[in-house]
C-alpha cells in the first residue's frame, strides 16, 4: 500500500515543485496554449510537426510524436516527432479492425493489458508514456505519443484527462486541415475532368461529324452525276444523306445539351430525374435511386 501510494506521487524533488505551481492551472492553461499555438496550421505537410512540437513545449515532455491515419493503407503513419531521437519510433502502426470502432481517449503506454492489439508495438516504449487516440465518429484520425514530463515519472489521471482535452483539439485540427487539402485539390480536379472532357468531345467529333462531313461532299457529287442516268441510284443516295445529317444534327444538339443544359438555368431537380430515367433506360439493369429535397430548387 505504501510503495503503491509512492508510485502514484512524484518521486522526485521536481514533481513536488510542480504541484505546488497550481498544476490544474498550468496544465490547462497548457492545453490552451497548444491550441492556439497550431490554430491556423493548414497544411497536413506543416500540422504534425507543428502538434509535435508544440506538445514537447506547453506540456513539458521530453518527447512527442504524431501518427496521421492513412486509410487506402490501414494504417497510421509517423508524420511529426520532436524532442528525442533515441530510441526510434515505429514508423507505421497498424489500425483497428475494420468493423472496430474506437473514440478519442488516452492510455497509459506502459499499461500493456490495457492497450488494445494495434498499438501493442508501443506498450513500454521508451520516453512514450502515453498513447491519444485521435478519433471522429467512431472512425481513426489519428494517435498523439506523449513522453515523460519534466516533473513527474509516471501520467496519473489528471494528466490523461488533459492529455485527451489535447487530442480532441488536435482532431479538429487534423479534419479541418484533411478537409482543406480536399478543397485545394478541387481545381485541379476540376481541369483534369474539363482536359477529359475535351478530349472526349474531340473523339466523338472527329469518329462522326468530321467524317460525315468528308463524305458528304462525294456522296452529293455522286448522286449528282447519277441524276439523269440512274435517278433511282441518286435518289438512294440522297436519302442516305437525308439520314445521316439528321442523325448528326441529333448528336450535335446532344452535343450542345451536354456543354449547357438549359434545365440547369431554373432547375436542378428536373435535369436529376431526367438523367436518372436516361440511365435507366440504358442500363435496365441498373436499380438507381434519386433522394431530392423538395426545396432543391
Amino acid at each position: 500500500f505504501g510503495a503503491s501510494l509512492f508510485w502514484r506521487r512524484p518521486a522526485s524533488w521536481l514533481g513536488w515543485f510542480g504541484r505546488y505551481l497550481h498544476w490544474e492551472q498550468r496544465s490547462y492553461d497548457s492545453a490552451r496554449s497548444f491550441g492556439e499555438r497550431v490554430m491556423g496550421k493548414t497544411s497536413l505537410n506543416v500540422l504534425p510537426q507543428a502538434m509535435a512540437r508544440a506538445l514537447l513545449d506547453e506540456l513539458t515532455l521530453e518527447r512527442a510524436a504524431v501518427w496521421l491515419w492513412q486509410a487506402d493503407r490501414r494504417s497510421f503513419v509517423l508524420a511529426g516527432s520532436a524532442g528525442a531521437t533515441e530510441p526510434p519510433l515505429p514508423p507505421i502502426l497498424s489500425g483497428p479492425g475494420r468493423t472496430e470502432t474506437i473514440s478519442s481517449r488516452a492510455l497509459r503506454a506502459n499499461l500493456p493489458e490495457l492497450l488494445p492489439v494495434w498499438l501493442q508495438p508501443l506498450a513500454g516504449h521508451s520516453h512514450i508514456e502515453a498513447v491519444v487516440t485521435l478519433a471522429a465518429d467512431g472512425a481513426p484520425v489519428g494517435l498523439l505519443g506523449l513522453g515523460q514530463r519534466w516533473d513527474e515519472e509516471v501520467f496519473d489521471d489528471r494528466d490523461l484527462a488533459v492529455a485527451e482535452l489535447v487530442g480532441q483539439q488536435a482532431t479538429l485540427f487534423v479534419l479541418a486541415a484533411t478537409q482543406v487539402e480536399e478543397l485545394r485539390r478541387v481545381p485541379d480536379r476540376v481541369a483534369q475532368a474539363q482536359e477529359r472532357e475535351r478530349l472526349r468531345l474531340a473523339g466523338e467529333l472527329h469518329d462522326t461529324i468530321q467524317q460525315f462531313l468528308g463524305r458528304l461532299p462525294f456522296f452529293l457529287a455522286v448522286s449528282r452525276d447519277l441524276i439523269r442516268a440512274d435517278p433511282t441510284t441518286a435518289a438512294g443516295i440522297l436519302d442516305r444523306c437525308l439520314t445521316d445529317v439528321e442523325e448528326n444534327a441529333a448528336l450535335l444538339r446532344g452535343i450542345r445539351v451536354n456543354l449547357a443544359p438549359n434545365q440547369l438555368e431554373t432547375s436542378l431537380a428536373r435535369p436529376l430525374q431526367g438523367l436518372v430515367a436516361h440511365v435507366q433506360q440504358r442500363w435496365p439493369h441498373l436499380r438507381v435511386e434519386l433522394n431530392v429535397r423538395p426545396d432543391l430548387d
